[in-house]
Order: C-alpha cells, then sequence, then structure tokens
C-alpha cells in the first residue's frame, strides 16, 4: 500500500464559516493510499472524515480499502477538521460537503491528474463515519447533492437525513452502526433505514461505541471490514455476483448482525 498527498483546491467555491468569507475557495488537502503495484486501473473511494477530528485517524480502514484494490482518497473539509478550521470550524458547514466529494472525485479521476492511470473512474463509492456519514448520505441521495458517478455508498453511525434526504439517487447503501454508540444513536441509523428506498444493508455491531471499530478495535472490526469490503466489491467493484458473502460475514453472534431490504 502507497500514501500520497494532493492538493486539491475548488477555486469556484468560496469558504464561509456563520456568514463570514474565510476564503475565496474551498481548500482539500487530500490522502490518496493506493496499492503498491503496476496494476489497475483500480476502483475509487473517497472517505469522508467525522467532525473535528479529520482523516488522519482513519488510516487504518482507509489502508483496509486500498489493501483490497481501491484507491481511496480521503479529504480534509476545511471547516469540520479542527486541525484546520481552528476558531472557524462550523457544523453548519457539512451541507457543502457533499460538493466537495464531488470534486475529489472528478480531480483525481481526471486525465492528467498525478494518479489517473491508476483510477477506474466508472467506479466510484463514497465511505463516511459520523458527521462523514451524513455526507456520504447527502452524495448518494439528497437533492442537488447527489452524484450519479456514485454507485455505492457506506454511511457508519450517520444522523437521520433531513428533509428530502433519502428522496433520490438509487445507488445501494451500507449501513453500519454500533448499539452501544456513546455519540450519535442507533436510532439514527433505523431513521435512516427507511428514509432511503435503494437497495440496503444494515450492519448492527453489538456493544460497539462510536471510533474504535473503524481503527481496528476487536471483536468488531474484522466483521466490519470484511462486510465493507465485500459490499464494496460487489456494488463498486464489480467483483462479486450476489450479496452471499456480505450476508455470511455480517452475522456473528454476540458480534454483529446484518439485515437486507429493497
Amino acid at each position: 500500500m502507497t500514501t500520497t498527498s494532493l492538493s486539491l483546491v475548488d477555486s469556484s467555491r468560496k469558504t464561509v464559516s456563520r456568514g463570514r468569507t474565510i476564503a475565496s475557495s474551498r481548500s482539500l488537502p487530500t490522502t490518496v493510499y493506493y496499492p503498491n503495484d503496476d496494476g489497475g486501473p483500480y476502483p475509487l473511494v473517497v472517505f469522508a472524515h467525522g467532525f473535528e477530528i479529520g482523516p488522519g485517524p482513519y488510516a487504518h480502514i482507509a489502508q483496509v480499502m486500498a489493501a483490497a484494490g481501491y484507491v481511496v482518497a480521503a479529504p480534509s473539509f476545511p471547516l469540520t477538521d479542527r486541525n484546520r478550521a481552528g476558531a472557524n470550524l462550523d457544523r453548519g458547514d457539512l451541507p457543502n460537503q457533499a460538493g466537495d466529494v464531488t470534486f475529489v472525485i472528478s480531480s483525481v479521476a481526471s486525465a492528467g491528474a498525478p494518479l489517473a492511470g491508476r483510477v477506474d473512474s466508472s467506479k466510484v463509492g463514497v465511505v463516511g463515519h459520523s458527521d462523514g456519514a451524513d455526507t456520504a448520505l447527502d452524495i448518494g441521495y439528497f437533492p442537488m447533492r447527489a452524484d450519479p458517478r456514485v454507485r455505492a455508498v457506506v454511511a457508519f453511525a450517520p444522523d437521520a437525513m433531513g428533509a428530502g434526504g433519502g428522496s433520490v439517487g438509487s445507488a445501494p447503501l451500507l449501513l453500519e452502526h454500533g448499539d452501544h454508540d456513546s455519540v450519535v444513536p442507533y436510532s439514527n441509523s433505523t431513521t435512516v433505514w427507511g428514509q432511503v428506498k435503494t437497495h440496503r444493508f444494515f450492519l448492527t455491531l453489538v456493544g460497539a461505541d462510536h471510533l474504535p471499530v473503524v481503527q481496528g478495535a476487536a471483536p468488531w472490526a474484522a466483521v466490519h471490514e470484511l462486510v465493507l469490503v465485500d459490499f464494496l466489491d460487489r456494488y463498486v467493484g464489480g467483483r462479486a455476483g450476489d450479496d452471499s458473502s456480505i450476508a455470511s460475514h455480517g452475522n456473528k453472534p454476540g458480534v454483529a448482525s446484518i439485515k437486507t431490504a429493497g
């Protein structure tokens, strides 16, 4: 697995915190993880980080996806990564992050980009955690924010979608949530389950809290990572012909259970 950094800047949109323009553009420094061989092109996954913590704490799960044969682009959002935003930290900027993800997809996959030959721009997925899961849901299923290039969405511990959420888009969805989440109530994912009507899965991690699973915590990480890669292989990479692996890996008594609909 190899890592590189891209200095991406969307000059078409301003950065505005609490009504005050901070910058005339949106800076999106992006860490990219990809297989360290000469193969490819590989499917692209954009990973959306949670509020305040930025992409750094998610290196483990990004590496898992890259090791499975994906190019993983993890941008730092300008107003929800505390290390960058500082006093301008603004959760109210979340609705703008779907546009950031769209820009990252275009930038990483475009002809002439540093990794253009490594990226299969016809196979794109979005994975997000916490507020980043809200962004993933936006780009999958929210009017005027959805990107039709996104073939599948993974939302780990999201909030319920606002009015209009779930009314557009057809990308399959993998919801994941620990039922002992102390930050985002598990019930939020049960609401999302009813909002999004596409083919979807709901992985419940029994006893799991908010962040440790995506950082590799036992006993849930093994199940989470298997199901995540199974889902991406099925619906982004096109490497599996059915849902059998998702279903079998998602059921482990005392650790995890999975259900499907749509």
